[in-house]
């Protein structure tokens, strides 16, 4: 009877034994792996902004270089695309005049082309919005710029004024959709907190944009004929290209990091198993599920078996029990063959998927993010009259940069004046737009971050009014910089608004509407302005439209700061 027991009471205490061994061993290892998920998981109890879980937005929860680590590169990308759109936008009145001289048409069907450029650029916003909750920021931007440097580049063959139509206005205007809005839209996802400082130091490019490029398309069209200027400013416009390839997507960068926490963790099992303190054995149900949910955290991806079978330092069976061998290389039987698969996959798709990456939270979009056009988001009145504003600030600031040569040539200056002016506006420009994105993050003025809004347009409607009336170049340069500080506010501060009116889940579908009123607006403005030169002769009244539209733009954003 004694020999009958004896076995049963022995075997649980070698048991017992051998699971406290397990415990301990395993215990670093379960350790490492919630430090490396502390952040993300921490991230994700903080950020719960999203009622969408695959929205880029709901997914940079997991994203632990949020509002630093690789965003800075991205706010230097988004910084050059700005340089480069603010020297085409801020040089149009420099295009206005050659095309001028050039063609040899009226003064409205002239400005006609940029305005239809900067109408495009805004309109197609939503489109470009699609694109991004589709595929990728940087797909979009690709696909933008590569025609973008197209159009310019086909720019300088024209011959018949309305083939600018096509060349300038549709394959420029549609460029500059695909990277413009996309430059704004990434920041939002990559900065929350420094949103305000982020977004103004990329936005400050436009005025170095105008600093260095405005002065270069003067000088190149004084020096190389039309043909030429075009020619050097197509190469310009390619190193969009070279910006799209900053903006890495977020699942992307996860990747690198979940491959870290793996090599780490794997690393650590295998120094542990070659002490002969870690056997695929000995460990235990509970301590495995424990270890698989803080792996599933970390990665935040959607694995693909191929990855499971080489990534992964365990197996886990469907009883919670591992299974030895431990490590991929000694449970796969054909380690060569899966390599070789796997670099053939690599060399026929990965210049497609590194030009055009499609986002691992956006494989399977809902029928919410595939629309282009998502207007009931107009039900909100505040984001509504906050539209109108836009439309209107848009047209008085194309006004008067396009039309700022002709005045200048108006009073009697040259048009190497006229790019004078824009060039030292510029470093203004940068200077305020950095300084407002410092400010707007501050907390006891976040709360009226829509009333300065609304300031910075009185401002505008009064030097719009004042400049046709000053005759000196120091005069006008002067009402120009207070313009551009105005102006350059307005734009910095954008975003940001737009978060406080709508919420930042929702930034990537409500930029692309309000960059559509933008587009309205801009189509609108220079046409008019050109009419009321062409009929009185004179600048001043295309100036005084410009004031009365920024008039109206502060009182429907007046209107949205009341419903709000």
């Amino acid at each position: 009877m004694s020999m009958a027991t004896s076995p049963k009471v022995s075997e649980p205490r070698i048991h017992s034994r051998s699971r406290s061994a397990s415990l301990k061993a395993t215990y670093d290892a379960e350790t490492l792996l919630l430090a490396l998920s502390q952040a993300s998981i921490k991230r994700e109890k903080e950020d719960k902004v999203c009622d969408r879980p695959d929205s880029p937005v709901a997914f940079r929860a997991h994203f632990r270089g949020l509002d630093g680590g690789y965003g800075w590169f991205v706010i230097l990308g988004s910084f050059m695309s700005h340089l480069i759109e603010g020297g085409f936008e801020r040089g149009e009145g420099i295009f206005f005049l050659h095309f001028l001289e050039r063609f040899g048409q009226s003064n409205q069907l002239t400005a006609l082309p940029g305005a239809l450029a900067s109408t495009l650029r805004f309109l197609l916003s939503p489109v470009a919005s699609m694109v991004c909750n589709r595929y990728s920021v940087r797909a979009s931007v690709m696909f933008g710029a590569s025609i973008f440097a197209s159009g310019v580049f086909l720019t300088q063959f024209v011959e018949n004024f309305y083939l600018l139509f096509i060349t300038y206005a549709l394959l420029t205007g549609c460029g500059r959709a695909f990277f413009s809005g996309p430059s704004l839209i990434v920041i939002g996802l990559y900065f929350r907190k420094r949103q305000g400082l982020a977004t103004g130091l990329a936005v400050s490019g436009v005025g170095l944009g105008a600093f260095f490029l405005v002065p270069l398309e003067q000088y190149l069209f004084q020096n190389f004929s039309f043909q030429g200027a075009f020619l050097i400013l197509s190469a310009v416009a390619s190193h969009m290209l070279l910006v799209a390839m900053i903006y890495r997507p977020i699942s992307t960068n996860n990747h690198y990091l979940a491959s870290n926490a793996k090599k780490r963790m794997t690393q650590y099992l295998a120094e542990r198993r070659s002490e002969g303190q870690l056997k695929g054995t000995n460990i235990d149900s509970d301590t495995l599920d424990h270890f698989q949910e803080v792996m599933r955290r970390e990665n935040a991806i959607t694995t693909t078996e191929s990855e499971e079978q080489m990534s992964l330092p365990f197996k886990i069976t469907n009883n919670g029990v591992v299974v030895t061998p431990v490590f991929h290389h000694d449970c796969d039987p054909h380690p060569r063959s899966v390599s070789n698969k796997i670099r053939n996959i690599v060399c026929g798709n990965c210049c497609c998927e590194i030009c055009f990456p499609v986002e691992e939270f956006n494989t399977t979009p809902d029928a919410e993010s595939s629309k282009i056009f998502q207007f009931h988001l107009l039900r909100d009145k505040g984001f509504l009259f906050y539209c109108l504003a836009t439309f209107m600030f848009s047209g008085c600031v194309k006004i008067v940069y396009v039309f700022l040569p002709t005045l200048v040539e108006a009073k009697g200056f040259s048009g190497n004046d006229a790019a004078a002016i824009l060039s030292v506006v510029g470093p203004i420009d940068t200077f305020t737009r950095i300084c407002i994105g410092v400010v707007m993050d501050l907390g006891f003025v976040k709360p009226y971050r829509l009333l300065l809004f609304n300031i910075f347009l009185v401002i505008l409607a009064m030097c719009s009014v004042l400049l046709p009336n000053l005759n000196g170049l120091d005069e006008i340069t002067l009402a120009m910089a207070v313009y551009s500080v105005s102006a350059g506010l307005c734009f910095a501060s954008r975003t940001v608004v737009l978060v406080d009116l709508v919420g930042d889940h929702l930034l990537a579908s409500s930029f692309g509407v309000l960059m559509f009123f933008q587009g309205i607006g801009a189509l609108l403005g220079p046409p008019l302005s050109g009419f009321l030169l062409d009929v009185y002769s004179t600048i001043k009244y295309s100036y005084y439209l410009a004031a009365a539209v920024a008039t109206t733009s502060a009182a429907f954003m007046g209107t949205s700061v009341i419903c709000r």
